[in-house]
């Protein structure tokens, strides 16, 4: 993600809505969660629930919605995308990040989506925070991904893996 990361921001930069609606579930939206409290920001907004509350509630002034779903298929992420897409049928409100060929990707391009991200899909939702799944909505509120990659990639191996290690091992 470093060698996408000015291109990200470059993108990112253009991007003028109030907040950042990011549809997800599970692994594709875990990254963006931890990210959104780590560095205390109100434009991301999270959706990573159907509770029909929360979801009527999301901020939407002037949103641009990221739909994120590993597989294209999720079906919580459909229903979000069409819960919004009723109230905001505009592609230029939405981006898509997903795996090639997935039907969401598809569906990106019919619906004229601002962009849509392609992850590898060899990285797995649970370990997607340095991918797209991650990184795109880290660089819509302003956070430098070249050094957040720099700095994950500076990290101690050994000492990552201790910290996992429960002492009474």
């Amino acid at each position: 993600m470093a060698s996408a990361a000015a291109d990200l921001r470059s993108w990112a930069g253009a991007i003028d809505a109030s907040q950042i609606i990011l549809l997800g579930m599970g692994g594709s939206s875990l990254g963006s969660e931890v990210l959104h409290a780590s560095f205390e920001d109100d434009r991301l907004v999270v959706l990573d629930t159907t509770d029909p509350a929360t979801v009527a509630g999301a901020p939407t002034d002037d949103p641009f919605f990221l739909v994120s779903s590993k597989s294209g298929t999720t079906l919580e992420v459909d229903c979000l995308f069409s819960y919004f897409w009723e109230r905001f049928p505009e592609g230029r409100r939405f981006a898509a990040i997903t795996d090639p060929g997935t039907p969401l990707a598809a569906l990106a391009s019919e619906r004229g989506f601002h962009r849509t991200f392609l992850n590898p899909p060899d990285i797995g939702g649970r370990y997607s925070v340095l991918s797209y799944f991650a990184m795109v909505p880290a660089a819509l509120i302003g956070i430098d991904v070249a050094l957040l990659c720099g700095s994950a990639q500076g990290v101690d191996r050994e000492e990552s893996v201790e910290l996992g290690i429960p002492s009474s091992c």
